[in-house]
């Protein structure tokens, strides 16, 4: 009995005070003015689209890119007669993370914080004003269904191809692959 409590204080050294007090995942909320704008959040570092709905949302995004890296998102939102506005979602260092100088020990400070991402808070990007412009127009659902890339088998003489497979319906007009 007198050693759980040295066991308990050895369990909590081992983690990180971010690690245990914060998140690795934020949710993140997407405002426009006007509402009712498609946006997509994109992977800046990867290019590739994480998330696609229409304002005002919230979705969930992971606050680290691996060991001592910060996610670096950006949100892109666009509606019928206005301008296509982008915005940052802001990655910050979580205060809590140094809390290891006095809890967490170097353990926490160096290794497990950085390694899981909970050293990073992610923050809401502001309202996006989306300006007037009556010459814009855009397919609505292009960000709402993107097209998913499909293998192909390739005969034994050839290289392997890779197909798109169009998700839009081919038979409205202008939405054709």
């Amino acid at each position: 009995m007198r050693l759980l409590p040295f066991l308990v204080a050895g369990l909590v050294s081992l983690q990180g005070c971010a690690s245990i007090v914060s998140e690795t995942r934020y949710p993140v909320t997407i405002t426009s003015s006007p509402p009712q704008a498609s946006f997509r959040v994109i992977d800046r570092r990867t290019q590739q689209t994480i998330h696609t709905g229409m304002t005002p949302s919230t979705v969930t995004l992971k606050a680290g890119s691996g060991f001592f890296r910060s996610s670096d998102y950006q949100v892109e939102v666009r509606k019928d007669g206005h301008e296509q506005r982008a915005a940052l979602i802001p990655a910050r260092t979580d205060g809590w993370y140094f809390a290891n100088i006095i809890f967490g020990g170097l353990l926490g400070m160096l290794i497990v914080d950085p390694a899981t991402g909970a050293m990073w808070h992610l923050g809401n990007p502001d309202t996006i004003s989306l300006g007037e412009n009556p010459d814009a127009h855009y397919d609505s659902t292009a960000w709402l269904s993107p097209a998913l890339p499909v293998e192909q088998e390739a005969a034994p003489d050839e290289e392997p191809r890779r197909q798109v497979r169009c998700t839009r319906n081919p038979t409205i007009r202008g939405q054709g692959c």
